[in-house]
């Protein structure tokens, strides 16, 4: 019943009148329910479509956001099945697209989030963060195995961290109202980010990881009582 639902969706992403917050909730389905083959093949089909620049545009940035959270939570269920010696049947959405095809979909993605990103609330760009950071690390981990040419492929493209300074801009911005929690999930994912080759040279991305300490250490100051 659920890879009939998926196989139906599937055959609905170019449907015009699909809102595009329904078609996020079946990424959010698919990412939430037990994996399928069917599920799979739909989460492909909506990174494939995040790589057209027009779409990117056009998709409002928290829809980006959760259709890439998604792609992650899919693969994560894939490899903690992996991990606890389940078979493995079904491939991840990650192995599908393969080091270039990703790469261009963090990319479109990452250049939509950045163009419209005043349009996220002060989590959902802890979360675009998060969703990034996840994803694009495979890109790299697959070169060094030998499985790929790394985020730069034969068609030359590259992932540019310095395409998401307006993220990293609104995000400064806003760390002084995170609650701790988003403070802790934000310093995670820009950490992850800063181990990305070529990231140290992105000077707001180096801002961000000296700030958060220092906004942390403002919780722990209050928990103290300390002024």
């Amino acid at each position: 019943l659920v890879g009939r639902l998926f196989e139906a969706a599937r055959a609905q992403l170019g449907d015009a009148y699909l809102p595009p917050a329904d078609l996020t909730n079946l990424c959010a389905g698919a990412a939430l329910l037990p994996p399928c083959e069917e599920g799979a093949r739909f989460l492909l089909e909506v990174a494939l479509r995040l790589q057209s620049m027009e779409r990117s545009a056009t998709t409002p940035p928290r829809d980006i956001v959760r259709r890439l959270l998604s792609i992650g939570a899919f693969d994560e269920q894939l490899r903690k099945r992996s991990e606890s010696g389940s078979p493995p049947s079904i491939e991840s959405v990650v192995g599908r697209l393969g080091v270039s095809g990703l790469a261009r979909t963090c990319h479109t993605a990452g250049v939509g989030l950045a163009r419209r990103a005043n349009e996220l609330d002060p989590e959902m760009g802890v979360a675009a963060c998060e969703a990034l950071a996840r994803l694009l690390p495979f890109c790299w981990a697959a070169r060094q195995e030998g499985r790929g040419s790394g985020p730069r492929g034969q068609d030359g493209l590259a992932f540019d961290l310095g395409s998401l300074r307006p993220l990293f801009s609104l995000l400064l911005q806003r760390l002084p109202a995170l609650p701790r929690p988003s403070l802790e999930r934000a310093t995670a994912a820009t950490s992850a980010l800063a181990e990305l080759p070529g990231a140290s040279l992105e000077p707001l991305l180096a801002e961000l990881l000296a700030a958060l300490p220092q906004e942390l250490a403002r919780f722990e100051g209050l928990s103290r009582g300390t002024p």
